[in-house]
């Protein structure tokens, strides 16, 4: 087999189980996404799960949460500032 012919193929085998690899990645993280389908009550679920588990379904499910900033008064309590649900925004993955 001449050597030229020889890199070439290596190179299309090479690229065929990246290819491969990029597939089993995909059906991983699916099958993470489609076990959370079947539970029954999924709010219980998520509380009882670690944190791992719960940062993993969001990095899948969300392209980015941001947390709008407060005016310099806006919000403050004698403890701090108070938490409003309303200036987070959640961009999911589509």
């Amino acid at each position: 087999m001449p050597l030229k012919l020889y890199w070439q193929m290596v190179a299309e085998v090479e690229a065929e189980r990246e290819e491969l690899q990029r597939c089993l990645a995909v059906t991983r993280e699916a099958s993470l996404l489609l076990a959370t389908l079947s539970f029954e009550d999924m709010a219980s679920e998520w509380a009882q799960r670690p944190n791992e588990w719960r940062r993993a379904i969001l990095k899948r499910c969300t392209k980015s949460i941001v947390v709008e900033p407060v005016g310099k008064l806006a919000g403050v309590t004698p403890k701090g500032f108070r938490f409003d649900p309303e200036r987070v925004r959640i961009e999911f993955v589509v």
